[in-house]
């Protein structure tokens, strides 16, 4: 029985560092994009089965040291992935001074919503450099009239007989 367990951490350790390593390729490939995501979730299990090959050492000299050897390659390279991530103290961070700062509003108003009113407010009170609505409609369209004004650079994406999103925005890109 132990002998099955410490084959199956081998396949399990190859796995895994392959799942570490493939997303290394640059390519668009949407199942290679996907492994870039459970970054984390990979280490833990790397870690785990680092620690169930240890015990597998006086058994299986050399493909549990080949096995220790993709567990360290694949923590290494999650580790080198996450690390910009991981909490940091005494990190300075530079501010933006305002006069250089981009202001964003995106609001989603739904299609059944007929209150143009609060989000009228909202813009005219924060007064954002690009303003989003999204799921407007004809209604919608001309409730935000008064921010077409304000915003005059505006692109309206329209499918069907509604608005998909309409972007507005105070300069010109």
């Amino acid at each position: 029985m132990r002998f099955v367990a410490c084959w199956a951490l081998l396949l399990l350790a190859a796995l895994l560092a392959a799942a570490s390593l493939v997303p290394l390729i640059p390519t668009e490939w949407w199942w290679v994009r996907l492994l870039d995501f459970p970054r984390l979730p990979l280490a833990a299990a790397l870690v785990a089965v680092g620690v169930g090959l240890l015990m597998c050492l006086r058994m299986a000299p050399r493909s549990s040291g080949l096995a220790l050897a993709l567990v360290a390659v694949g923590l290494t390279v999650n580790g080198w992935i996450l690390r910009p991530y991981l909490p940091t103290r005494g990190v300075a961070v530079d501010t933006c001074p305002a006069e250089q700062r981009l202001s964003v509003l995106i609001a989603n108003v739904q299609f059944g919503n007929r209150e143009a009113g609060p989000l009228l407010t909202a813009v005219q009170r924060t007064e954002p450099d690009l303003f989003l609505a999204m799921e407007t409609d004809a209604w919608w369209e001309d409730a935000l009239k008064p921010v077409a004004e304000a915003m005059p650079h505006t692109l309206k994406r329209i499918t069907g007989s509604y608005t998909m999103a309409s972007i507005s925005s105070r300069a010109c890109p």
